[in-house]
C-alpha cells in the first residue's frame, strides 16, 4: 500500500469521535463504573449502526462475533442464575441477558474499532487516536501511584474501591491491561529509533514498577513471560534462536532459587508473600500457601464441575473459579462455551487477517490475554479488552507500517 494512498484516506470525524468517547468508559474508571450498562449498550449499538450504514461489509465481516455475543448471553440467562440482578426484579430475566449481552459486546467491540480504522484511517488519525488512548492510559496510571503513595494496598481493595473509582485510581480490571501494553511496546521497539528505544525501555520498566506498585504477581509474571516472547520472536537468526531457547531452559532450572531471592528483597509485602509460595511450588510442590493453594483448588474444582455437566454446565455452584475461561464451561457447558471460544479465535483471525505480513507481531500479546483468561476473571476488563483488541493491533499497524519512520 503506497504513502499516497494511506494519506488520501480519512476516517470520518463522527467515527473517530465515537471510538474516542466509547474508548474513554473501556479506560477511565470514573467513566466505567458510573455509566449504566443499558446506556453503554445503546452506545454501542449506535456506533455499530453507523458503522453499519457506512459499511455494508463490515456486517457480513462481523455478523459472526454479534451471533457469538447473543449465544453466550443467552445461555447465561438460559442456564444460570444471576448474582447481580436480583430474583425479584421486574423482566429480571431481559436484563440479565442485556447484561451479559453488554459485557461480552464490550469484550470484542474493539475489534470493530481496529477493523474501521485499519480500513479507514490514514496514518496520521491512527498515531492520533493512539496518542490519545495512551494519554488517558498513562493519566490512569499517575492518579494510581498517587493514591499507592497514601495507601500501599488500595488497589487490593475491592470491597472499598468503588469510592476510588470517582477519582479514575486504576482498579484490578486495570492492571490486567499492563502487561498488553508492556508487550506491545517491547514487540514494537524493533521499529524504533535508537532514541526512541531507549524512551520505550523507560517506559516498559515505569510500567514494571507500577506492577509491582499494584502487587498483582500474575500480572507481573504475564508481563515477563511476554517480554521474553517478545524477544524470542525478535531473533532472526536460527543459531541464535537455538542458543536462547537453551539459555531460557537451562535458567529455568533456577526460577525457583530466582523467586527466594526476589521474594526476599521485593518492597511489595503482597508480591513477596506471592512470589515465595510459587517458589515453595516449584521446589518441593508444596502448593499450600493461602493465594497459590487457593487458586489452584478453585481451578480444579472448576473443571470438575464442568465433567460432571458438560452439556449445560450448573445453574448455580458455591464457588468462583476466578478464571473466564474456565468458568464459562462450569457455568454453561459446551452450550455456552463454544460460541465464548469461536468469539476468541474469531478475532484473533480477523486481526491476523488485517495485520497481514506483521500478523505473528500480535501473538506475544494474545498469549498474555490467554495466560490472564485462565488465571483471572476477565469478562469484565474492559481496559484489557481495548489493550489486546485495539491498542496492540493498531500500534503494529502504525509501527510496522513501511512507508513510516520512527
Amino acid at each position: 500500500m503506497n504513502n499516497a494512498y494511506l494519506n488520501k484516506r480519512k476516517a470520518s470525524s463522527i467515527e473517530m469521535g465515537m471510538i474516542i468517547l466509547l474508548s474513554m468508559t473501556f479506560i477511565l474508571p470514573s467513566i466505567s463504573v458510573n455509566i449504566n450498562f443499558i446506556l453503554l449498550l445503546g452506545a454501542m449499538f449506535l456506533y455499530l449502526f453507523y458503522v453499519f450504514m457506512k459499511d455494508t461489509k463490515t456486517i457480513r465481516n462481523f455478523v459472526g462475533i454479534l451471533i457469538a455475543v447473543f449465544l453466550v448471553a443467552f445461555f447465561y440467562t438460559l442456564l444460570t442464575d444471576t448474582k447481580t440482578i436480583s430474583a425479584s426484579a421486574s423482566y429480571g430475566e431481559i436484563k440479565q441477558f442485556a447484561s451479559k449481552f453488554s459485557q461480552y459486546l464490550l469484550m470484542y467491540l474493539p475489534v470493530v474499532f481496529y477493523y474501521r480504522m485499519h480500513a479507514t484511517a490514514n496514518i496520521k488519525q491512527k498515531k492520533m487516536l493512539l496518542l490519545v488512548i495512551s494519554i488517558l492510559i498513562m493519566y490512569v496510571v499517575f492518579q494510581t501511584l498517587q493514591e499507592l503513595v497514601i495507601n500501599p494496598n488500595a488497589v487490593r481493595q475491592w470491597e472499598q474501591f468503588s469510592e476510588l473509582e470517582d477519582d479514575n485510581i486504576g482498579n484490578y480490571y486495570f492492571v490486567y491491561a499492563i502487561p498488553v501494553i508492556i508487550t506491545t511496546i517491547a514487540v514494537c521497539m524493533a521499529k524504533m529509533t535508537k532514541f526512541n528505544k531507549i524512551l520505550a525501555t523507560a517506559l516498559i520498566v515505569f510500567l514494571f514498577y507500577f506492577l509491582i506498585r499494584a502487587q498483582y504477581t500474575l500480572a507481573l509474571l504475564i508481563a515477563i513471560i511476554g517480554v521474553i516472547i517478545c524477544i524470542f520472536m525478535s531473533i532472526k537468526n536460527g543459531v541464535f534462536k537455538a542458543v536462547f531457547l537453551i539459555f531460557a531452559i537451562t535458567f529455568s532450572v533456577f526460577i525457583p532459587q530466582l523467586l527466594l531471592f526476589l521474594s526476599n528483597t521485593i518492597s511489595s509485602d503482597q508480591i513477596a508473600l506471592r512470589l515465595r509460595e510459587l517458589y515453595e511450588f516449584f521446589n518441593a510442590g508444596n502448593a499450600q500457601g493461602y493465594n497459590l493453594n487457593g487458586r489452584l483448588t478453585l481451578y480444579g474444582k472448576t473443571i470438575s464441575a464442568f465433567f460432571k455437566s458438560p452439556i449445560w454446565g450448573h445453574r448455580s455452584l458455591d464457588f468462583d473459579g476466578h478464571a473466564t475461561y474456565l468458568t464459562i464451561l462450569s457455568d454453561t457447558g459446551l452450550l455456552g462455551a463454544i460460541p465464548f471460544y469461536y468469539l476468541v479465535i474469531n478475532s484473533k483471525k480477523k486481526i491476523y487477517a488485517n495485520l497481514g505480513e506483521f500478523a505473528k507481531k500480535f501473538t506475544p500479546m494474545f498469549t498474555c490475554l490467554l495466560c490472564m483468561g485462565f488465571t483471572n476473571p476477565v469478562h469484565n476488563s474492559k481496559p484489557l479488552s481495548i489493550a489486546v483488541w485495539f491498542i496492540a493491533p493498531l500500534a503494529i499497524d502504525i509501527f510496522f507500517n513501511k512507508e513510516e519512520a520512527f
